[in-house]
């Protein structure tokens, strides 16, 4: 009798140890950081929706933590389910890596679990030498990985080793690349004119009878969204306003939204930019990720269904002297739909799994190994770097620079001509590659060597001798011709096209591609007319013409 009492004393004080976390509304206080994405995925879990989710690029390491500090030493067994999807290998041996530290350093549970597979059952035995225990994930390699259902418990006794449960074929879920072809739109929040709505500006009227509101710098100004649409704006997604800077200096602006789960800065949307003396047209995204422009902590975009934040301040670091000279005008909301390519047409963007914006373009990001159920992919990649130029249009923002390797697109026989880009616009660097190879279907097609110094700085100071005029456009003078994509045709007999890529690091960097159907050759040339004209808008949402000069309050 006295054994048994033992036993289930022995039994129940294990029991009450033991620590669950089943993930199944939020993180239970898992910490998360790293250059990927790393966060609670309420759609996704093993016996319940709910799980950790880590994502990474090429290049990006991400990782979940947790610790423990009032443990009794001792043995644990800890048990936890994982799903991979896309987990490619890394160079150095540890793609999903799995590790712990009970007080003896860190020790590895598993360096490599990569592959496709679903839910795995993941157990072992580790040993706490005083009261603390940490235990992390960490993806060092493109693909995304799922958490569930982890337990650590005390146990009398080891097990033999680490147990993994044997892989099953990952239920992959396709997502249809859909955009509704809507046409353009635009709402008027507020018209000075018409007085429609409520706001906190003063009114006044120039020499021409137009009316504005007028506002002072240091001061936020607050509208209510729930006065437009009840604040549901997810039918849009620019905010355009015209702002008139009376100063003869440039000074800071910033408009800031929220929605419902908006705390800080970094969980509301700010757009910052710089008042040119005289009229500023303004428009600023609703659907990039909280936080600013390349700079984010939280990895979603606004609620455009419930915003519930709107200001506008000037100068709020105190940089200017303050003044009352600010006008405004025209706030209004716009629906600005993206080129959809129509029959015979595919449009591929090469991009960061961080690109949130929709698009005509199927994105590609460097997880996407050849699939044949979803009909694109990369074969044996050599990546180089996944880059952000941020200043670009969307569709050529991102590139991925490869070394080697194919990428492969499941196509229909017949006779296609294609549209290809492979340089980047650069960020801190200029592009520093000497050669550079294509092949289609083991043919090659396009070979550029750039073997003498002066070769390199031929293409580095093309626009040394670049004198603009007045009516030249920017994008058309600079950047049509950085971008300035490879055509090729080509025959599709066993249902594939296989491109091949040799190069130098930022000789080959992917940023889009298009394909079309010779068949549908007006279709083809259509959709790169309106992506092209869609570039140059996005260059004006980002870079507008200024008049360094005081202007007239009068508009044209």
């Amino acid at each position: 009798m006295k054994n048994i009492l033992l036993f289930l004393l022995l039994y129940f004080s294990q029991q009450a140890f033991a620590e669950t976390f089943s993930f199944d509304h939020d993180l239970q206080e898992w910490g998360s950081w790293g250059t990927g994405l790393g966060a609670h995925d309420s759609q996704v879990g093993h016996n319940k929706k709910g799980s950790l989710w880590l994502s990474s690029d090429w290049g990006e390491v991400q990782t979940f933590h947790y610790h423990w500090n009032k443990l009794s030493p001792g043995l644990y067994k800890v048990t936890a389910w994982v799903r991979a999807q896309d987990v490619q290998s890394h160079p150095d041996g540890s793609s999903f890596w799995h590790f712990y530290d009970g007080g003896k350093g860190t020790e590895d549970v598993f360096l490599n679990l990569n592959g496709n597979y679903e839910w795995r059952k993941v157990e072992y035995t580790l040993k706490v030498l005083k009261s603390d225990l940490s235990i992390w994930f960490r993806l060092k390699s493109p693909g995304q990985v799922w958490i569930d259902d982890l337990t650590l418990s005390p146990v009398s006794s080891a097990l033999a080793g680490l147990s993994v449960s044997s892989a099953s074929a990952l239920q992959r879920t396709l997502t249809p690349n859909k955009i509704e072809n809507l046409p353009f739109s635009e709402l008027i929040l507020v018209d000075f004119d018409q007085e429609n709505r409520d706001h906190p500006f003063s009114i006044i009227a120039n020499s021409s009878d137009q009316k504005m509101g007028q506002f002072s710098s240091r001061k936020y100004y607050n509208l209510d969204p729930s006065d437009f649409l009840k604040g549901n704006w997810s039918q849009y997604d620019r905010i355009e306003l015209d702002v008139f800077n009376g100063e003869r200096e440039f000074v800071e602006f910033y408009l800031t939204l929220g929605d419902e789960s908006s705390r800080n800065y970094w969980s509301q949307l700010n757009h910052k930019t710089h008042l040119a003396p005289g009229w500023n047209h303004l428009s600023f995204s609703l659907d990039q990720f909280l936080g600013e422009r390349g700079s984010h902590r939280f990895l979603r975009p606004l609620n455009r269904k419930d915003v519930r934040k709107f200001f506008i301040v000037v100068d709020p670091n105190e940089a200017k002297s303050q003044s009352s000279k600010y006008f405004i005008d025209n706030i209004k909301l716009s629906r600005n739909p993206s080129p959809v390519p129509k029959k015979g047409v595919h449009a591929f963007d090469f991009t960061s799994h961080k690109d949130s914006q929709l698009s005509g373009f199927r994105k590609v990001t460097s997880q996407n190994l050849y699939d044949s159920d979803l009909g694109f992919g990369f074969v044996n990649p050599r990546f180089w770097r996944v880059e952000d130029s941020q200043w670009a249009a969307n569709s050529l923002r991102y590139t991925i620079g490869v070394l080697g390797g194919h990428f492969k697109v499941k196509l229909p026989n017949g006779k296609y001509r294609m549209q290809l880009m492979i340089d980047r616009l650069g960020y801190w660097d200029p592009s520093f590659w000497k050669d550079r190879t294509i092949y289609l279907n083991g043919l090659p097609v396009f070979k550029e060597s750039r073997s003498f110094a002066n070769e390199f700085l031929k293409d580095f100071l093309q626009f040394e001798k670049v004198v603009p005029k007045i009516e030249d456009h920017p994008y058309d003078l600079y950047l049509k011709k950085i971008f300035k994509p490879l055509e090729f045709s080509f025959s599709v007999v066993n249902g594939e096209l296989d491109m091949e890529f040799e190069g130098d690091p930022t000789g080959i960097s992917l940023n889009s591609l298009v394909i079309w159907n010779l068949e549908n050759q007006n279709n083809g040339l259509s959709f790169i007319s309106e992506n092209e004209k869609r570039s140059k808008l996005e260059f004006d949402w980002m870079a507008r013409p200024v008049n360094l000069g005081f202007r007239s309050l009068v508009k044209n």
